[in-house]
């Protein structure tokens, strides 16, 4: 097992190195990926896959006619200031798209199946993408993660419904719902590697 997470962490951070150095060159955007139809296929559905366990484990927070604000506040309830109060952070784009989707498919009354079919992949992969290029500034796996909502661990830990919770992921921990993709990563990290720009190429597509 810790071999197996050794090379996940050394092709990941390969890909973000590659990833960020052709988002940085001239030819961005002029390059489509190769990957097989197929592959790409398969990704999205597996983002689709990690959106619904996603929006089900954000779900026992949402309250009928509940607002977004009220929504989030429930969610990130974790940042208290020294009086108690809680105080939201501002999140990254990709951090507040995965919650207001959610908030979307919850006030909307949608069900798992239903998320499923109407979903395309492309907020949770460029949620994903953004947790790969914290990595490559330097953060954990974990503070990776974290730093889509609010960048607190710890914070993120210690709301009183959150703890009631038990599920296989903790709910901000993206890449514990998205196992299948990471797996595929790590199988396939020198294809990777070796046919496309980036993969934020490749959620673009979907």
């Amino acid at each position: 097992m810790k071999t197996k997470q050794f090379i996940l962490g050394a092709l990941c951070c390969l890909f973000i190195s590659t990833s960020y150095a052709q988002r940085s060159s001239s030819t961005v955007g002029t390059t489509s990926p190769t990957l097989p139809p197929q592959d790409i296929a398969y990704l999205q559905s597996q983002f689709i896959n990690g959106m619904v366990d996603f929006v089900e484990a954000v779900r026992p927070f949402y309250q009928p006619r509940d607002t977004y604000a009220q929504f989030k506040s429930k969610v990130l309830a974790g940042y208290t200031s020294s009086g108690g109060k809680t105080t939201i952070p501002i999140l990254p784009k990709e951090g507040e798209g995965m919650l207001f989707k959610a908030y979307t498919y919850l006030s909307s009354g949608k069900s798992a199946a239903a998320i499923a079919k109407e979903d395309d992949g492309k907020t949770i992969g460029m949620a994903y993408v953004f947790t790969l290029e914290e990595q490559q500034k330097g953060r954990s796996q974990l503070d990776a993660q974290a730093a889509l909502f609010g960048g607190n661990a710890a914070a993120l830990d210690t709301s009183a419904l959150g703890k009631q919770m038990r599920k296989r992921c903790k709910w901000w921990q993206l890449w514990c719902h998205l196992l299948s993709v990471v797996d595929w990563i790590n199988d396939n990290g020198e294809q990777i590697l070796g046919a496309l720009s980036t993969l934020t190429a490749i959620v673009n597509m979907f």
